[in-house]
Protein backbone atom coordinates (compact mmCIF):
# COMPACT_ATOMS: atom_id res chain seq x y z
CA UNK A 1 0.00 0.00 0.00
CA UNK A 2 1.68 3.25 -1.07
CA UNK A 3 1.63 5.99 1.56
CA UNK A 4 3.40 9.33 1.61
CA UNK A 5 3.82 9.68 5.36
CA UNK A 6 4.44 13.41 5.03
CA UNK A 7 1.15 14.17 3.26
CA UNK A 8 -1.19 11.15 3.51
CA UNK A 9 -3.17 9.94 6.50
CA UNK A 10 -1.92 6.43 7.29
CA UNK A 11 -5.17 5.41 9.02
CA UNK A 12 -7.35 6.55 6.13
CA UNK A 13 -5.13 4.76 3.61
CA UNK A 14 -5.22 1.58 5.64
CA UNK A 15 -9.00 1.73 6.06
CA UNK A 16 -9.41 2.25 2.31
CA UNK A 17 -7.52 -1.02 1.81
CA UNK A 18 -9.98 -2.89 4.05
CA UNK A 19 -8.04 -2.95 7.31
CA UNK A 20 -10.00 -4.88 9.94
CA UNK A 21 -8.88 -4.11 13.48
CA UNK A 22 -10.42 -7.37 14.73
CA UNK A 23 -7.93 -9.46 12.75
CA UNK A 24 -4.53 -10.36 14.15
CA UNK A 25 -2.02 -8.04 12.49
CA UNK A 26 1.73 -7.58 12.46
CA UNK A 27 2.65 -4.08 11.33
CA UNK A 28 6.02 -4.52 9.64
CA UNK A 29 7.64 -1.07 9.55
CA UNK A 30 11.09 -2.24 8.50
CA UNK A 31 12.97 0.37 6.49
CA UNK A 32 10.30 2.98 7.22
CA UNK A 33 10.49 4.96 10.42
CA UNK A 34 14.09 6.04 9.93
CA UNK A 35 13.07 7.88 6.77
CA UNK A 36 9.97 9.75 7.97
CA UNK A 37 9.68 12.81 10.24
CA UNK A 38 9.18 12.29 13.99
CA UNK A 39 5.62 13.64 13.77
CA UNK A 40 4.75 11.00 11.15
CA UNK A 41 6.29 8.28 13.32
CA UNK A 42 4.14 9.39 16.26
CA UNK A 43 0.99 9.58 14.12
CA UNK A 44 1.61 6.12 12.67
CA UNK A 45 2.31 4.50 16.03
CA UNK A 46 -0.64 6.31 17.60
CA UNK A 47 -2.98 5.02 14.92
CA UNK A 48 -1.71 1.47 15.35
CA UNK A 49 -1.98 1.58 19.15
CA UNK A 50 -5.49 3.05 19.13
CA UNK A 51 -6.95 1.09 16.20
CA UNK A 52 -5.61 -2.41 16.66
CA UNK A 53 -6.79 -5.33 18.71
CA UNK A 54 -4.99 -6.56 21.79
CA UNK A 55 -2.01 -8.69 20.87
CA UNK A 56 -1.40 -7.07 17.50
CA UNK A 57 2.23 -6.16 17.06
CA UNK A 58 4.75 -3.89 15.42
CA UNK A 59 8.23 -4.75 14.19
CA UNK A 60 10.69 -2.20 12.90
CA UNK A 61 14.35 -1.38 12.52
CA UNK A 62 15.86 1.83 13.79
CA UNK A 63 19.08 3.71 14.34
CA UNK A 64 20.00 5.52 17.52
CA UNK A 65 19.18 9.22 17.51
CA UNK A 66 22.93 9.97 17.46
CA UNK A 67 23.28 8.42 13.99
CA UNK A 68 20.46 10.61 12.68
CA UNK A 69 21.62 13.87 14.27
CA UNK A 70 25.30 13.34 13.44
CA UNK A 71 26.62 13.06 16.99
CA UNK A 72 27.43 9.34 16.74
CA UNK A 73 31.05 8.61 17.66
CA UNK A 74 31.76 5.60 15.43
CA UNK A 75 32.78 6.67 11.95
CA UNK A 76 30.25 4.18 10.57
CA UNK A 77 27.41 6.32 11.92
CA UNK A 78 28.68 9.39 10.12
CA UNK A 79 29.20 7.38 6.94
CA UNK A 80 25.62 6.05 7.07
CA UNK A 81 24.26 9.55 7.63
CA UNK A 82 26.30 11.09 4.81
CA UNK A 83 25.48 8.30 2.35
CA UNK A 84 21.71 8.45 2.85
CA UNK A 85 21.82 12.24 2.63
CA UNK A 86 23.75 12.05 -0.66
CA UNK A 87 21.15 9.59 -1.99
CA UNK A 88 18.38 12.11 -1.27
CA UNK A 89 16.88 9.95 1.49
CA UNK A 90 18.33 11.31 4.72
CA UNK A 91 17.42 9.64 7.97
CA UNK A 92 14.87 11.73 9.82
CA UNK A 93 14.13 9.70 12.91
CA UNK A 94 16.09 7.83 15.54
CA UNK A 95 15.42 6.68 19.08
CA UNK A 96 17.60 7.82 21.95
CA UNK A 97 19.96 5.04 22.97
CA UNK A 98 18.53 2.79 25.68
CA UNK A 99 15.09 4.40 25.40
CA UNK A 100 13.18 2.21 22.93
CA UNK A 101 11.11 0.53 25.66
CA UNK A 102 10.08 3.83 27.26
CA UNK A 103 9.44 5.31 23.81
CA UNK A 104 7.03 2.51 22.87
CA UNK A 105 5.35 2.19 26.28
CA UNK A 106 4.56 5.93 26.17
CA UNK A 107 2.79 5.25 22.87
CA UNK A 108 0.60 2.40 24.13
CA UNK A 109 2.74 -0.68 23.48
CA UNK A 110 4.03 -3.35 25.83
CA UNK A 111 6.26 -6.42 25.78
CA UNK A 112 8.99 -4.44 24.06
CA UNK A 113 11.88 -6.47 22.74
CA UNK A 114 14.99 -4.69 21.52
CA UNK A 115 17.40 -6.73 19.41
CA UNK A 116 20.97 -5.53 18.98
CA UNK A 117 23.30 -6.37 16.12
CA UNK A 118 25.18 -8.77 18.36
CA UNK A 119 21.94 -10.57 19.21
CA UNK A 120 20.67 -10.91 15.65
CA UNK A 121 24.13 -11.92 14.48
CA UNK A 122 23.99 -14.85 16.97
CA UNK A 123 20.41 -15.74 16.02
CA UNK A 124 20.63 -15.66 12.24
CA UNK A 125 24.15 -15.50 10.88
CA UNK A 126 25.39 -19.10 10.80
CA UNK A 127 26.94 -21.37 8.20
CA UNK A 128 27.81 -19.54 5.00
CA UNK A 129 26.58 -16.28 6.55
CA UNK A 130 28.64 -16.47 9.74
CA UNK A 131 31.19 -13.91 8.52
CA UNK A 132 28.69 -11.59 6.90
CA UNK A 133 29.07 -7.97 7.93
CA UNK A 134 26.30 -6.55 10.08
CA UNK A 135 25.83 -2.90 10.96
CA UNK A 136 26.41 -2.60 14.69
CA UNK A 137 24.35 0.58 14.78
CA UNK A 138 21.09 -0.93 13.50
CA UNK A 139 18.57 -2.27 16.01
CA UNK A 140 15.23 -4.05 15.70
CA UNK A 141 12.26 -3.55 18.00
CA UNK A 142 9.10 -5.60 18.51
CA UNK A 143 6.17 -4.66 20.72
CA UNK A 144 2.51 -5.56 21.17
CA UNK A 145 -0.69 -3.64 21.75
CA UNK A 146 -1.76 -3.73 25.41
Amino acid sequence: MPVDFETDNFGEKLAAQGYDRSLKTLFLLEGLIIYIPPEAVDETLSFIAKNSGKGNAILFDYYPESVVDGTCEPEAGKNIRNYTKQQGEPHQFGIREGMVEAFLVERGFSGVQNVTAEEYRKMYFHGINKDREVCDLLFFAHAVIE
